[in-house]
Formats: C-alpha cells, structure tokens, sequence
C-alpha cells in the first residue's frame, strides 16, 4: 500500500512511490522542523514568485 502526499496548497493527491512521476512533487523543510509538500505546479509558482521579488529588490537599489 502506497502513502498519498496532499500538495498544501491546492490540496492535489500524489503518490509517494513509483506511480508518480519523478519530480511530480517536491518536499520543502523549513528550520528542520516543519515539512512543506507542493505539486509541481506549485512548486514552480512560487519559485517564480521569489525570484521575482528577489529580482524586484536588486532593481530598486
């Protein structure tokens, strides 16, 4: 029996074994404590969204 990994942000159901495609989710650990599960299309968002504001911040200086 397979575990499910929910994305915590839109919520979507994936597989934590084989029947997922590889890099389908991504697991994020913030100050060895607390662990984050986004989709792939989550996980590009907010990506984009942080190198957007890094890049913002470089701009204004």
């Amino acid at each position: 029996m397979s575990n499910m990994i929910q994305c915590d942000a839109c919520e979507k159901m994936m597989f934590a074994d084989s029947r997922s495609e590889k890099g389908d989710y991504h697991e994020i650990i913030i100050d060895r404590s607390y662990s984050y599960h986004l989709c792939r299309n989550c996980y590009e968002r907010m990506m984009h969204d942080i190198f957007a504001m890094i890049f913002d911040a470089e701009e204004q200086t």
